[in-house]
């Protein structure tokens, strides 16, 4: 196996991992905090499985983007044979076309919003990672 394709699956498998983590820690900090509040309020008993539940939907979910964008930037990387702002546009975009449909279906009626969304996804991920990864 090249080296550079085992790089890229190791990058591609550690995206993978902080898109769970992310997501348990999004569940403990954000939604574990608001069903604490309705629970001191008295409008909710403590629901441990929901939270486990939503744990698990929301590391799923960081996964399945982070694991997109990895997995179309190290595509796009091997088919390309250069590893550049290009190949992280194209994950960024994909992972946008995924978060723009996942988070709204009814929008695909709105083609227009997909391609923005996507885009600026694309651009951000593009620009951040030259900067965060000068070679």
């Amino acid at each position: 196996m090249p080296q550079a394709t085992a790089t890229c699956d190791a990058r591609l498998a550690h995206l993978v991992y902080r898109g769970v983590m992310t997501g348990v820690l999004w569940t403990i900090s954000v939604d574990g905090y608001e069903h604490l509040v309705q629970v001191e309020k008295g409008a909710a008993t403590l629901n441990l499985k929901q939270l486990a539940r939503t744990a698990g939907r929301n590391g799923g979910a960081f996964a399945l983007f982070l694991g997109t964008f990895g997995g179309v930037s190290c595509a796009a990387e091997n088919l390309r044979g250069t590893r550049d702002w290009k190949n992280t546009f194209l994950g960024g975009f994909s992972a946008g076309l995924l978060l723009t449909t996942k988070a709204n279906p009814t929008a695909l009626s709105s083609i227009r919003a997909t391609f923005m969304t996507a885009t600026i996804c694309g651009a951000f991920a593009s620009v951040f990672g030259e900067f965060s990864n000068p070679e």
